[in-house]
């Protein structure tokens, strides 16, 4: 997952510590890449404002559809080993 999203390990380290599993980092690391938001950003509406991954998406500009783009433009990330 770090090598696809070129990412430190440590970054993926602290978004396992925040309670994420591996398939809300792809999705964190996704929104993160096609926003240029930061992905503790985006954790921290997660958790902390308590808003939806979809909520979160649609204040980044992105529509429903293109979140499901991304995810199929790079389906290695949606399916990780």
């Amino acid at each position: 997952m770090r090598e696809f999203y070129r990412v430190p390990p440590e970054e993926i380290q602290e978004l396992r510590r925040a309670g994420l599993d591996k398939k809300e980092i792809n999705l964190v690391l996704l929104l993160a890449h096609a926003s240029e938001a930061k992905p503790e950003t985006l954790v921290r509406q997660y958790r902390k404002k308590n808003r939806s991954w979809s909520e979160i998406a649609f204040n980044l500009g992105l529509e429903p559809r293109e979140t499901g783009r991304l995810i199929q433009a790079y389906p290695a990330a949606a399916n990780p080993p």
